[in-house]
């Protein structure tokens, strides 16, 4: 058989009898239908983990493809869950869902009574009919705010500042600028916030215009993550050389002059949360870690000092959801839907449990909150901003 998958799965069909075709098409059994979803949303991880690799020096964590459906055992493409979803308080949340070639998103603000009618990306030129051939366009797409989001089609960026219902070129649409104007809210862009890096955004939140930083002091460097607190912005950074190298770097002048310092070699950073009065943290791993526990670069003195310790969050494979709230704490969940808050950023205390009814948990965080949700079917996420009670958010179905 040939060695181009497209041929290899014609060859496949030919080679199949008429009674093999149709048990491989029957309707899978419900476990089975969440189980291939599950390993789905695993592979697409894997992807964007990958992906980043190349930028952070091979410096990523790549969730375990061990036992997942192989070539024989094609996955499912559509999903009816919510893939993606973010929140920017416990009531206003975005909820992303893959359908064939396009994204499509949904907006509530009432704490998830409601939810907008679904608005749906642009579908590339050419859609595979088969979803083995057909990527996915998840890894290309940026939440700004609860309107505006970012995704490329066919090797173009596409903005929409109104929740999906129209969209135009991004080049066209966003103001390239030294420095963000006053007022301006920067995205919260620290922890998974996207695939692609890119020069941090902010949004004027009277006229939704979109600015992007040219970040010409950083030149050199690639912006993997960034956020905001108070009046200093903070950015990780990845050497564009390809190189195993890593930097945080932070601005008091809204972007227009930077400080900065280096990471230890061995240490794998995947994104950088901040807090009031001068308060920020690089969360990473450190390569060949025995223990396999989450570290922190800490300062509370607005970069003039930092410390480096170790948590009680042991890694399994995938990043730890991390927030700041607005008194400063540190708070996160597992995957088993226990809330847990810090305030030494060492020791992590469990708190309430959500939920979560099985299935491939999704969660996220940013804007002070912490969210869980399950991804491959209707139901309820969970979002918390102190990690001492869950409000329950109902899901589009």
């Amino acid at each position: 058989m040939s060695d181009d998958p497209t041929r290899f799965a014609a060859d496949l069909r030919r080679a199949f009898d008429a009674g093999t075709v149709a048990q491989a098409v029957r309707q899978p059994a419900l476990d089975d239908l969440h189980a291939r979803t599950g390993a789905r949303r695993r592979m697409r991880m894997a992807g964007i983990a990958l992906a980043l690799a190349p930028l952070l020096g091979a410096a990523v964590i790549v969730p375990s493809t061990v036992g997942q459906p192989g070539p024989d055992q094609p996955v499912l493409e559509d999903v009816q869950g919510v893939q993606q979803l973010v929140f920017f308080s416990p009531a206003e949340a975005v909820a992303v869902r893959e359908i064939g070639c396009t994204v499509r998103f949904t907006v509530t603000t009432d704490g998830g009574r409601s939810w907008s009618a679904e608005q749906a990306s642009r579908e590339p030129l050419a859609c595979p009919t088969d979803p083995l051939t057909r990527a996915s366009m998840l890894p290309g797409l940026q939440i700004l705010d609860i309107r505006t989001y970012r995704i490329r089609v066919d090797g173009m960026w596409q903005l929409t500042r109104d929740s999906g219902t129209t969209w135009q070129p991004a080049a066209s649409a966003v103001t390239m600028v030294d420095a963000f104007p006053p007022g301006a809210r920067v995205l919260d862009c620290g922890v998974r916030c996207g695939l692609s890096p890119a020069a941090p955004f902010a949004i004027d939140p009277a006229s939704g215009a979109v600015f992007q930083l040219r970040l010409t002091e950083l030149a050199g460097w690639t912006p993997v993550a960034y956020t905001m607190a108070g009046e200093r912005l903070w950015a990780l950074l990845a050497d564009s050389g390809l190189r195993s190298a890593s930097r945080i770097a932070w601005s008091t002048d809204r972007g227009a002059t930077w400080q900065s310092r280096s990471l230890e070699p061995d240490d794998m950073p995947y994104g950088v949360v901040a807090g009031p009065t001068g308060q920020a943290h690089v969360l990473f791993a450190r390569r060949n870690d025995a223990h396999r526990a989450e570290r922190l670069l800490r300062t509370t003195d607005g970069g003039v000092s930092w410390s480096s310790t170790a948590t009680d969050l042991v890694g399994d494979g995938e990043q730890w959801p991390l927030a700041v709230t607005a008194d400063g704490a540190l708070i996160t969940a597992e995957h088993s839907g226990s809330a847990r808050a810090s305030r030494d950023g060492t020791h992590f205390t469990r708190g309430p449990v959500a939920h979560i009814t099985g299935g491939t948990p999704g969660n996220g965080a940013g804007h002070g909150l912490v969210w869980l949700w399950e991804q491959e079917r209707p139901g309820t996420a969970y979002v918390t901003g102190d990690a001492g009670t869950w409000t329950a958010v109902p899901l589009p179905a």
